[in-house]
């Protein structure tokens, strides 16, 4: 889910940062904040953002939507909880990547395709989406790899919690070999004599 989402809002954002508009390069700034920012730092932040009780987004829930309050890190929705976090401070990786590509794209192109009478469309699927197409595997399978490897989100967030809703393999891991190696080098070193 989060690499969709990723995918999706990075490639949304570089193609409006692609156009130039007054404070173009205010607004690229902005938007890698995020990237920028240190896990822990985010983790803290979006703690207390979605906190049950005080939390601004469970105040938009409750005040706008006339919803109940969320427990978004101790209940069925918390991976939810783990994959805003986590599109939150990684979609500027897409969005630098694809940006990059967009940028290098000769406009040439876009402006023949508009004498032939293509519409906004047909220009980003004829022509932006093929010249992005191996960029956005290569991104793609990046964010994956680095995806499935983030041991820091997640325990920071979660530590696999609750009841195991976002245990990932790093999570596994680390609860395997350093909790259980514990006790078991434990009954090793008490149970020799």
């Amino acid at each position: 889910g989060s690499i969709i989402l990723q995918l999706i809002l990075g490639l949304t954002i570089a193609i409006l940062l692609d156009k130039r508009f007054p404070g173009r390069n205010i607004v690229r700034g902005v938007i890698l904040f995020s990237y920028l920012v240190p896990e822990i730092v985010a983790v803290i932040v979006w703690k207390f953002m979605l906190s049950e009780s005080t939390g601004i987004i469970n105040y938009f829930i409750k005040e706008f939507l006339h919803l109940a309050p969320l427990s978004w890190f101790s209940s069925r929705v918390a991976m939810l909880g783990v994959i805003i976090v986590n599109v939150w401070k990684y979609f500027p990786f897409m969005v630098i990547v694809f940006l990059a590509q967009l940028q290098g794209i000769d406009k040439t192109y876009y402006e023949a395709a508009r004498i032939d009478g293509a519409n906004a469309f047909k220009e980003f699927w004829y022509i932006t989406l093929p010249f992005l197409k191996p960029v956005i595997i290569i991104a793609v399978m990046l964010r994956t790899i680095f995806t499935l490897q983030n041991f820091n989100l997640i325990a920071l967030l979660t530590g696999g919690g609750p009841l195991n809703y976002t245990t990932t393999l790093p999570i596994e891991i680390y609860e395997t070999t350093f909790k259980e190696f514990y006790y078991i080098i434990n009954f090793i070193l008490f149970n020799i004599t």
